[in-house]
């Protein structure tokens, strides 16, 4: 390391800027804002902010601009802000380079309420942009007479848009984002298939593209007879140019910058250090903006070339010499598998932190598709650009990228449909992570140890050495490269756990026992779309549930089961590796019009579907259900008919009451036990938790399930005033995020993901 100057001044760096993050150093772009505006924009505020715009992106039914160099006016005061995210709906479309004025409803980005979530607030503040603005009136400051960043985003919308036209829908939109790094047509089912198959890296532009595309130019324009020195430099420039016009992302600059260093060292006819230039390639990135060391996209960039440069060649020295010999074919199917698996065992850790899931037949769709790769980036940007002046020379050029493309999505197609295509592993500790790479570390440092002087005719004592000491030390690589792998994915003994999402406007409960047993009660919300793909399922997968013995519906109202809907769809259409085993329904919902729809859905993805009533009993290891409302052969309906489930666990009692309220309450009052916890039936409504209801069940923790601001007013201030008196501690999910009680020693302990209940009390 000490002969790789660069590589100790990239880790300093990195360990500077860990650092002063967790000092709260403001060198991040956060904008300097009074504590009382900061409580206010969580909200939101009416504001007006001045900016130029820096990126468009246009959305289904908006479009989204990056204002920099802008300031917000808020109270006839300038306070500067670096950086804002502005959304409008107008139908006038601004440029890249406009200063405009916009008025609207100013917040902070806010992280979100679930583990396992998609943190937007931590993505954009990574890009030092910490406020968005939802704009309702705009106004023209200044027309940018010229913007090369606006005739590159024209001309990539142009490009994409006529896509669509030359080539089938779907194949249109793996293109775009595959060589313009537009994501905008790209459909779901192809994202899944390029996701599951283990080969989403074809769909972003990385390292993959700005050496296929860069290193093929310079090659063509050095047949061409120019000197190495133009040939580079040309290269450079339009791989500058590349990089501009398909987003800038993180792994597209380090790309790109360790590509001009690579073409700089031959030019000038020095040797290249990958290392030294993806370190250099760090610091170049990180000193204007230190927040991308925090960003997903950076980190998985810089470990797929660490395993590359690192973990590859100790790996590759394994393979016999009569190997490496022999056939072409054979022989670039070996390295090629040897690399993924190099690039696998580096970016592992940070896949299941970010992702929770690994796709298992990875290497197949890599071996398969890798090759032809060069091609279909060559035909895409030629008959893509090409086809704005000419669509039909744009469709002849592309024949080639769609064939391509069609086997792409065959071979993830058929992958995504084998068992057990993805495993949902959970995300790990950081600790965790640590300690693998210090196995990983370990493992690589015994092997260069061991095989140095492998290979050199010269060094023949060395190599006879080596070869004594191969059997061991691989064995020891690979205890301890073992030893790693299961830490990693080793996860922490729970007893029992019950876990509140919040999911705004609904209800959705999930049961972990004994890290075996999982059980989901109710998913379902009236003011978020998608909650069952983006809250509930992400949580799960990053619990490293990929097992629901099954789910409990209390009863068919949209708050309570979309997003249940939404996870059937999803494994019956092989969206997710989740496996849903059973579906318990109130006995009254059978054969009416709102089971006959879930039940459906429910064959489609091969559940079983079972009725609830008063007397049913479910055990699981030391966990105990036991149903106690609705009676069988009651006619009931909506809230009054929800299934109430009491829980126990050792000497840990529950209470799960759906919407349950009025007559409903005191049809159980017989029935129920006292408890410990009280999930309040119907988001703490002022019909529901009557007193003497609470007199009978005497929790210790009564969890709401209503957003911080509901339309319908819950939770009631008699509710919580009830709940209060009791004595019981109360806490709401669009307080305090999700909200997890756990069973540990017959003790409870209670966690809140984001907690701010706690910070206002």
């Amino acid at each position: 390391m000490t002969k790789r100057p660069l590589c100790l001044a990239c880790i300093g760096l990195m360990i500077v800027v860990w650092m002063m993050k967790q000092a709260g150093v403001p060198i991040f772009g956060e904008p300097a804002l009074s504590p009382e505006l900061q409580d206010q924009l969580r909200d939101g505020v009416e504001a007006i902010v001045v900016g130029t715009i820096s990126e468009r992106t246009e959305k289904p039914n908006s479009t989204q601009y990056i204002l920099k160099n802008s300031f917000l006016i808020y109270q006839e005061t300038k306070i500067p802000i670096h950086k804002i995210l502005l959304t409008i709906r107008e139908a006038e479309r601004y440029s890249v380079g406009d200063r405009i004025e916009a008025a609207g409803i100013l917040r902070t980005l806010q992280p979100p309420g679930n583990p396992g979530e998609f943190d937007s607030s931590a993505y954009f503040a990574c890009q030092k942009i910490y406020c968005s603005l939802w704009g309702e009136q705009i106004e023209m400051k200044k027309k940018a007479k010229f913007s090369f960043g606006e005739v590159l985003q024209s001309f990539r919308e142009r490009v994409t848009g006529n896509l669509p036209e030359m080539i089938r829908p779907e194949l249109a939109g793996t293109l775009s984002a595959m060589v313009f790094g537009e994501r905008k047509l790209l459909t779901e089912d192809s994202r899944l298939n390029y996701q599951v198959g283990g080969v989403s890296h074809m769909i972003a532009i990385s390292g993959l593209h700005i050496t296929l595309l860069g290193m093929g130019i310079f090659r063509l324009l050095f047949r061409m007879k120019l000197p190495q020195m133009a040939a580079g430099g040309l290269a450079a420039a339009v791989m500058a140019v590349y990089c501009l016009f398909t987003g800038g992302q993180a792994s597209t600059v380090r790309a790109f910058l360790m590509f001009g260093i690579m073409l700089a060292g031959r030019m000038l006819r020095r040797s290249y250090d990958l290392l030294s230039g993806l370190a250099l390639a760090g610091i170049l990135i990180l000193i204007p903006n230190p927040g991308y060391l925090f960003y997903s996209g950076f980190q998985l960039s810089f470990a797929a070339v660490l395993g590359a440069g690192v973990v590859y060649p100790s790996l590759r020295k394994l393979l016999p010499q009569k190997l490496l010999q022999g056939k072409a074919l054979l022989k670039k199917g070996v390295e090629s598998s040897i690399s993924w698996l190099a690039i696998m065992l580096c970016t592992l850790p940070m896949v299941c932190y970010y992702f929770f899931e690994i796709p298992l037949y990875g290497i197949i769709a890599n071996l398969l598709m890798l090759p032809s790769m060069s091609l279909v980036m060559a035909s895409g940007l030629l008959g893509g650009m090409m086809g704005v002046a000419s669509p039909l020379m744009g469709r002849v050029l592309l024949v080639p990228a769609a064939v391509c493309l069609e086997g792409y999505e065959w071979i993830t197609g058929k992958i995504r449909g084998l068992p057990g295509a993805s495993w949902i592993c959970g995300q790990p500790e950081i600790w965790e992570m640590a300690i693998y790479y210090l196995c990983l570390a370990a493992a690589v440092w015994i092997l260069k140890r061991s095989l140095i002087g492998r290979n050199q005719k010269a060094a023949k004592r060395c190599i006879e050495r080596d070869i004594r000491k191969r059997p061991a030390d691989i064995l020891a690589a690979a205890v301890i490269l073992t030893i790693g792998l299961g830490i990693l994915f080793w996860r922490r003994p729970v007893e029992l756990s019950v876990t509140a999402l919040d999911v705004g406007q609904g209800d959705c409960l999930v049961l972990n026992a004994e890290n075996r047993f999982h059980y989901l009660v109710d998913g379902g919300s009236r003011d978020v779309e998608g909650v069952g793909i983006y809250r509930i399922l992400p949580y799960l997968k990053q619990q490293g549930i990929h097992v629901l013995e099954g789910i409990f519906i209390s009863h068919p109202d949209g708050d309570h089961i979309c997003g249940i809907e939404e996870l059937l769809i999803a494994v019956a259409e092989r969206r997710t590796g989740l496996i849903i085993r059973h579906l318990f329904l109130p006995c009254w919902m059978r054969n009416g019009e709102e089971e006959k729809r879930i039940r459906l859905l429910a064959d489609r993805a091969g559940i079983t579907v079972q009725y609830l009533s008063k007397g049913d009993e479910l055990r699981a290891g030391k966990l105990r259900i036991e149903v106690l409302h609705p009676v069988y052969g009651e006619t009931l309906a909506g809230n009054e008919g929800s299934v109430v489930l009491q829980i126990s666990y050792g000497n840990f009692g529950g209470l799960l009451t759906g919407d349950l309220e009025g007559d409903g309450e005191r049809e159980v009052l017989e029935e129920v036990e006292g408890c410990e916890f009280l999930k309040v039936a119907h988001h703490g409504s002022r019909n529901s938790t009557r007193m003497e209801f609470l007199e009978k069940v005497s929790p210790e923790i009564c969890i709401i399930s209503a957003p911080e601001n509901s339309i319908y007013g819950h939770p009631h201030r008699e509710v919580l005033e009830r709940i209060e008196a009791k004595g019981a501690d109360w806490y709401q999910t669009g307080l305090s995020g999700a909200v997890r009680v756990e069973v540990i020693g017959g003790q409870m302990k209670v966690q809140e993901f984001i907690g701010r209940a706690a910070e206002e009390d």
